[in-house]
């Protein structure tokens, strides 16, 4: 079983998406193994776009991520990050307010997964 994040982003949370959200996942036989609602702050939001660093659009990320509350999702299942990739683009396609406020993050691949599996589910990290 792989592991892999998914992020509902404030614009989500706010529309009231969460349950919707997730069942997509449910439906396409991924099992969620975490959950938390979080607030991110800036020293956790810094921490999950470092690869953004320096971009012109960084600090509208940031400002983005930590300008309401948002929901971990920890998901498992067969080929969890190339399912949770496929699912987010259809989710966009309905859900998205536009580029930034796009209504969920997926880790992008292994190595993501794993990085940002430990920054917010430490507890299960390398479980």
């Amino acid at each position: 079983m792989e592991g892999t994040l998914v992020i509902i982003k404030p614009d989500g949370v706010r529309r009231n998406l969460i349950g919707r959200l997730i069942g997509h996942y449910e439906q396409n036989g991924l099992t969620v193994v975490g959950l938390k609602m979080l607030q991110l702050d800036n020293s956790l939001a810094e921490q999950h776009y470092g690869e953004h660093k320096g971009k012109s659009f960084y600090q509208e990320l940031i400002a983005y991520i930590t300008s309401g509350p948002s929901v971990a999702v920890l998901l498992e299942g067969r080929d969890a990050i190339v399912q949770v990739r496929r699912i987010n683009e259809e989710l966009r396609k309905s859900y998205a307010v536009n580029t930034t406020q796009n209504t969920v993050h997926g880790s992008d691949s292994l190595q993501s997964a794993e990085r940002e599996i430990a920054v917010f589910f430490p507890e299960k990290a390398g479980a």
